[in-house]
């Protein structure tokens, strides 16, 4: 046992040699350590340790001597000398002011997004010519089942072009704007897959809401509020979704072609249409026919039927999407929107396309 203290006091005293040595030879450590250190070591005691001559020798930057190690008979109770600098603190509290400012400057707080509001009457003549072109591309028998209308235009360029307007049917029937905002549609181009978002009359998918859908297709991209379109490919049901950008990136792209097929909205409108549809807007709803010809669910709004011509319907959301690819007049868009300190850098990234049955199936079958 008095051997294996010797040794413990020796492994110690050599550890704190070779760990404070750079820090011994800096000015901080003669000006500030080295005074502490040295009172320090007049009242540290141990027991058959081992002496280190030199003590001072660092702080005058001499030749450090290498530890003599002496014997337990050779000294009863010996004091240890540290040569070198303490052990490094744990922690030393400093006081850091901010740099002063020149005289008659004071500091300038960041200003906040600019938010940009269109004349109400200017809004309300677009909006009217968007309603018309909802009634145009919705028959009449179909629109009787719904009661709010997403019109999203996908085209590159234009005054409705990737932007969304929502409305709401009056007792009468009528077609009343509520909102418009910018989205981001489909790439349009071949990469892992055909990244386009299809053209049509859309319901929603009352059994793929999902509050954070994570896309195996797509390297595990995240789409929040993801709301499934109510659209069959061949025997599987399509990963075409409204659902939110996510992070800078995806929000500077909104206004741009950037997904992989999918719509994406801002976060507070996805977050906000997403309880709405499931609180207020569960109804029953046309079931849509199958187009043979495209292999798909009809995009154009025919509705099954059955042997006696009555109408297949079913529980869903009282909403229609329509997807159109019209680019809208020749006017500046007119849309409320705050304007990001990255807006026109458009980064175009991955979106979320997913077949909830089969994540290996081919996806360009679901885009025509």
């Amino acid at each position: 046992m008095v051997r294996l203290r010797e040794f413990a006091g020796v492994a110690v005293a050599v550890s704190l040699v070779m760990g404070v040595v750079v820090f011994a030879k800096s000015p901080q450590y003669r000006t500030d350590v080295a005074p502490v250190l040295a009172k320090a070591i007049e009242n540290f005691d141990a027991p058959k340790a081992v002496r280190i001559a030199g003590a001072g020798a660092l702080a005058t930057n001499q030749p450090v001597a290498r530890p003599q190690i002496m014997s337990a008979s050779a000294a009863p109770r010996t004091k240890v000398i540290l040569v070198g600098a303490p052990m490094r603190p744990l922690g030393i509290a400093v006081k850091v002011a901010p740099a002063p400012l020149p005289p008659g400057v004071s500091a300038q707080v960041p200003p906040a997004p600019q938010t940009i509001e269109p004349d109400p009457a200017q809004l309300a003549d677009e909006s009217a010519g968007v309603a018309k072109r909802v009634m145009l591309l919705v028959p009449a028998r179909l629109a009787a089942y719904f009661d709010l209308y997403l019109y999203v235009s996908k085209a590159r360029e234009g005054s409705w072009a990737q932007r969304l307007f929502l409305f709401h049917k009056d007792g009468e029937g009528a077609l009343v704007f509520e909102d418009s905002f910018l989205v981001s549609t489909g790439r349009e181009r071949r990469e892992k897959y055909f990244t386009a978002t299809p053209v049509g009359l859309f319901e929603l998918d009352p059994e793929r809401f999902e509050p954070m859908h994570i896309s195996r297709t797509w390297d595990n991209a995240k789409m929040p509020w993801s709301m499934f379109f109510n659209y069959r490919v061949g025997d599987h049901m399509a990963g075409i979704a409204l659902h939110a950008a996510i992070g800078r990136r995806e929000d500077a792209d909104l206004g741009h072609r950037a997904s992989g097929g999918c719509v994406r909205l801002p976060l507070e409108k996805a977050d906000s249409l997403y309880h709405r549809f499931q609180a207020e807007e569960r109804g029953m709803v046309p079931v849509l026919a199958f187009d043979a010809g495209r292999n798909t669910s009809s995009v154009s709004g025919d509705i099954a039927q059955d042997g006696a011509g009555n109408d297949l319907i079913s529980d869903g959301y009282r909403v229609l999407v329509v997807i159109d690819d019209d680019p809208g007049p020749a006017e500046p868009a007119l849309v409320s929107q705050d304007v990001h300190p990255q807006a026109g850098k458009s980064r175009l990234f991955l979106a979320a396309v997913n077949a909830k049955t089969d994540p290996d199936w081919d996806k360009r079958a679901c885009f025509g």
